[in-house]
């Protein structure tokens, strides 16, 4: 079995991998203050595609949320975050 790789910290929408993956899970962090989201898609390059995972903070007052995966989830077009939220940051895990 592949060990997962961690992407650099995101601040933005960003490509995470632009080919075939499997995404074992993200942690978005927020600043305590601002709530924020994050949209992984099934896409190389864009925030379009089949939608993988939405991830939101519940609460501003929240600074973490992370939704890691016994099994992965097959994205056959690459991995791309669509991070939104003031001061917002999120890493994928992925392989």
């Amino acid at each position: 079995m592949a060990h997962a790789i961690v992407s650099t910290e995101k601040t933005g929408d960003a490509v995470v991998k632009a080919s075939a993956a499997r995404l074992h899970g993200v942690v978005l962090n927020g600043d305590g203050t601002n709530g924020g989201s994050v949209v992984l898609y099934d896409h190389a390059s864009a925030a379009s595609g089949a939608k993988l995972l939405t991830v939101t903070l519940p609460l501003a007052t929240h600074k973490c949320f992370a939704v890691l995966f016994p099994v992965p989830i097959a994205a056959s077009n690459g991995l791309f975050a669509d991070l939104t939220g003031t001061n917002a940051t999120c890493n994928v895990f992925y392989e």
